[in-house]
């Protein structure tokens, strides 16, 4: 039998939503604690609001990035099988053939949730041929990487989150709001007693709770942009996001066919209005036009675009978070949006998405160990990975189209 401090310090993959209830009610009581004893100040409200966010995010990351080793896996091996068979190696085929039979069973069969890997224990690893073992080898260290890395991001998240609370703590203190002051002492040390006992990813989970127990309840709102004072937020102390550092280059009219910006056949088409201090902005209109040639094609799909230039792409991190009061019908019916990168001005990769639910996400990510960076809708399953060039100018394009006449578009958004 493992005990806690076994399943602690083990790297596990659990079911998304594992005891999110156990801990959300434990998050809970935490804060009902803390309204009984001090007021818990509006600038750790969003602190803590931002946190758990962005410590959401990470999750999500760690579940697309685990959810596609197992078909990536069986792919791998069907090619080498393959290969085998081609080079008419026996052993190696059967080799092959038995492993996907085993590993199939394995991902059917009853999974233990305190194991990284349950379908891939130990002793499945064969002895030969060596290349099948290296795939088996690589299968379990691709999710200790994944894990690893969610660790890190939140850890490093954590060590952020505590320097905003040490700051939100000193300017309620010199300002004489002392029982505020000591509600924000209290979280900061919770976090580093969490940071110091190796206990932070399963206060963290508490905390996603937390969150979700608020979304269902209604009262969750999209986190503040960072970095000053707006009409939709408070300070949010030292953060700056990837997306501010971008320089917004404008609205254009645009097409969805080629991307195309401000060709001069491009109808105008919706109104686009975008707060630049907030990251927050509302495509809205009603579609007019049917068809038109556009250079020498013809164009259904017309909107407006906004562009930004991007001068470092190590800030090529984002979540865009559509909310439409208009939906579309199907494929063929607007509103839809698309996510795109530019280089000089030419789409580098883009991703399109029918507007067919209350709320849209699409996040842009770059890898910060190469220049690869990826396009995603995490509610699609789709995942558009690229090589960044090495020169030229990169840019980011969110665009909202309608397609057929009569259709209507009222979209708002915020980047986070």
């Amino acid at each position: 039998m493992r005990s806690s401090t076994d399943a602690e310090n083990k790297p596990t993959r659990r079911p998304l939503g594992w005891s999110l209830g156990r801990w959300a009610w434990m998050g809970l009581a935490l804060l009902a604690g803390l309204s009984c004893g001090q007021t818990q100040p509006q600038e750790m409200t969003e602190l803590a609001r931002v946190f758990r966010v962005v410590a959401r995010d990470s999750n999500v990351r760690y579940a697309e990035t685990i959810k596609a080793l197992p078909r990536q896996y069986e792919a791998d091996v069907a090619a080498l099988r393959d290969r085998f068979q081609q080079l008419g190696d026996l052993d190696g085929v059967l080799a092959a053939v038995n492993e996907l039979k085993r590993y199939q069973a394995a991902m059917a069969g009853e999974r233990d949730p305190f194991e990284l890997a349950p379908e891939m224990p130990p002793d499945a690893i064969v002895a030969k041929p060596p290349e099948l073992r290296r795939m088996q080898e690589q299968y379990r260290g691709r999710f200790v990487d994944a894990t690893m890395q969610r660790k890190r991001d939140i850890t490093d998240l954590a060590g952020k989150y505590v320097k905003n609370l040490q700051k939100v703590q000193s300017d309620l203190t010199r300002a004489g709001r002392f029982d505020e002051a000591v509600a924000v002492k209290r979280e900061s040390e919770r976090l580093q007693q969490a940071l110091q006992d190796d206990t932070l990813m399963r206060l963290v989970e508490g905390m996603i709770a937390e969150l979700a127990v608020e979304r269902t309840a209604g009262r969750e709102s999209p986190p503040a942009p960072g970095g000053e004072t707006t009409e939709d937020g408070v300070p949010i102390y030292g953060t700056v996001p990837d997306w501010a550092k971008w320089k917004y280059m404008g609205a254009s009219r645009f097409a969805r066919e080629r991307t195309q910006l401000n060709h001069a056949n491009i109808p105008e088409e919706l109104q686009v209005r975008y707060i630049e201090k907030t990251g927050r902005g509302n495509f809205s209109g009603r579609c007019t036009v049917d068809s038109v040639m556009v250079g020498f094609a013809l164009a259904r799909w017309f909107g407006k675009a906004l562009v930004w230039r991007v001068d470092d792409t190590r800030t090529l991190n984002a979540t865009f978070v559509l909310t439409s009061r208009h939906l579309s019908a199907g494929e063929d019916h607007g509103p839809s949006v698309q996510l795109a990168v530019l280089a000089n001005g030419v789409p580098l990769r883009s991703i399109n998405v029918n507007l067919q639910a209350a709320e849209t996400t699409l996040r842009l990510v770059k890898d910060p160990n190469s220049a690869r960076a990826a396009l995603m809708w995490p509610r699609g399953s789709i995942t558009e990975t690229f090589e960044l060039p090495a020169t030229g100018e990169i840019g980011v394009l969110l665009g909202v189209t309608v397609r057929n006449p009569g259709e209507l578009c009222d979209t708002s958004f915020v980047i986070q």
